[in-house]
């Protein structure tokens, strides 16, 4: 598998099966790929955030469902968070 990236090319014996995150960005478009599964690990989130993120879906629902899911569990964590300060 070859990767081109800002012009330049990596080559891969396959395709990644599993994943670890350290980007916002990254964290909310690997459930938009279908790619959620694949994460094992989190960075630059706080703790109770990172398990919103690495929490499966039940088979049943939707990628979109789950994440919507996902991101009220995290406002409330955050929520959370403030109140304690």
């Amino acid at each position: 598998m070859t990767v081109t990236n800002c012009e330049a090319a990596a080559e891969f014996p396959a395709p990644a099966t599993t994943v670890f995150v350290n980007d916002g960005n990254l964290i909310s478009t690997m459930p938009a790929v279908g790619a959620q599964d694949s994460i094992v690990a989190v960075s630059s989130l706080q703790p109770g955030l990172r398990e919103c993120v690495l929490q499966r879906p039940r088979p049943a629902r939707r990628p979109a469902e789950a994440l919507r899911e996902a991101a009220v569990r995290a406002v409330d964590l955050r929520a959370g968070e403030h109140r304690r300060r």
